[in-house]
């Protein structure tokens, strides 16, 4: 419909046993070319002031949405543990290398999308999370951190019930911190905001695609009180500007962050 992103998925999965897993064999980390677009944006990134951000596919989520699909990866949890640590085992030696070698063409930062939650709340057991999935993340987070790369921890819906499980495994930053899935940014900052970087929370669902430019700028501004006050905060919506959301909302945005965003924020306690 209207204001609707078209977002690809798989017609079907390739793996659905161990036998499967066996025999599957993955891309090529090191094909030549693999890092042709890193390269390209790197030499941007060197006359436009701006940070290179590199993204991979976490462990759950490349498994869930796009390697064995949500449903089969639910059931292997309880099932066949083996099967999705085999699975797990197999993404992240894959997404370390690419880690490395994004890191060698110059990024500054590493992005793991990684979706765990859903609007409802999550979409696993938190403790199933912590004992299947976290000694893997950990792994690619150890990576990252290895390199000198800070890591964004990416995931929609409402992920309170994860947090202290994924700061303990040394996340750097949380987005996008989704309001519409009870996400709110405050209690986020007064809970780990001397911890870990927020990203995020402006509503693309309602406010950016539906509301005026003066509410985009009231939310921003809500968005900079709650959590910008001793750093720690970047203005983001929260999740992407997709095709719902007018230039001119995206605009204000912008133009509202540089506004609001700049230190001291005096403005705070003369409101």
């Amino acid at each position: 419909h209207e204001g609707a992103w078209a977002v690809g998925m798989p017609r079907d999965y390739r793996v659905k046993s161990r036998q499967d897993l066996k025999h599957f064999r993955p891309p090529d980390p090191n094909r030549p070319g693999r890092m042709d677009s890193i390269k390209r944006t790197a030499d941007l990134r060197a006359d436009n002031d701006l940070a290179l951000i590199g993204v991979v596919r976490g462990p759950f989520a490349l498994a869930a949405y796009h390697f064995i699909g949500m449903v089969p990866t639910m059931e292997a949890i309880y099932d066949d543990p083996k099967l999705l640590s085999m699975a797990f085992r197999l993404i992240v030696d894959y997404d370390v290398e690419i880690c490395r070698q994004m890191a060698a063409c110059g990024a500054d930062i590493m992005w793991i999308t990684e979706d765990v939650a859903g609007t409802a709340g999550p979409l696993l057991n938190p403790a199933h999370y912590r004992e299947l999935v976290l000694p893997y993340l950990r792994e690619l987070l150890d990576c990252s951190r290895s390199l000198g790369m800070p890591t964004v921890f990416h995931s929609d819906g409402n992920v309170m019930p994860f947090l202290d499980d994924l700061i303990d495994a040394g996340i750097s930053a949380l987005n996008p911190i989704e309001p519409a899935a009870g996400m709110d940014l405050g209690e986020v900052k007064r809970k780990y905001g001397d911890r870990i970087c927020l990203i995020g929370n402006v509503d693309n669902k309602t406010v950016l695609t539906q509301g005026s430019p003066q509410l985009v700028e009231g939310t921003v501004k809500d968005c900079i009180r709650a959590a910008a006050p001793g750093g720690g905060y970047v203005v983001m919506s929260d999740n992407s500007w997709h095709a719902g959301v007018s230039v001119e909302n995206a605009r204000a945005q912008v133009k509202a962050a540089r506004k609001w965003g700049r230190y001291p924020l005096d403005w705070i306690e003369r409101e």
